[in-house]
């Protein structure tokens, strides 16, 4: 195990292996994503510019959590990157750069979502049009 000092993030090259699917947070940010759009789609089958103002707040609120993934997904890159740095053991080493890679590729999704969903958001607030 490759602990590093003054963290609680390690990487256990006895328990590293690729792992394929959603975590619970990834199921949760869908489950909340689709909630969302289900709003946006009732305002647009009502025709309703207030059920669309309420959707485009709402949408503000979800980006806030998504780019606070996406912060706490960049933070905990050098962290990765250091606890790699100390791996002797040349089969943990490439697992251990997937799993670096794939959380780089997860804040880069989170942050492109973030400003997806801003920008969804703000038209959907200052629209002014029925659909």
């Amino acid at each position: 195990i490759v602990h590093l000092a003054h963290s609680h993030y390690g990487i256990d090259c006895n328990r590293c292996h690729p792992t394929t699917g959603l975590y619970f947070g990834e199921f949760l940010m869908i489950l909340g994503g689709g909630s969302v759009i289900s709003v946006g789609i009732y305002a647009s089958v009502k025709q309703s510019l207030q059920a669309c103002k309420i959707y485009g707040i709402i949408m503000l609120i979800f980006a806030f959590v998504i780019g606070l993934s996406a912060v706490l997904s960049f933070a905990r890159l050098p962290t990765i990157s250091r606890a790699i740095s100390k791996i002797d053991a040349p089969s943990c080493i490439t697992v251990a750069h997937l799993m670096f890679s794939s959380a780089q590729l997860r804040a880069v999704f989170y942050f492109l979502n973030c400003i997806l969903d801003i920008a969804g958001a703000l038209y959907a607030i200052w629209s002014k049009q029925f659909f």
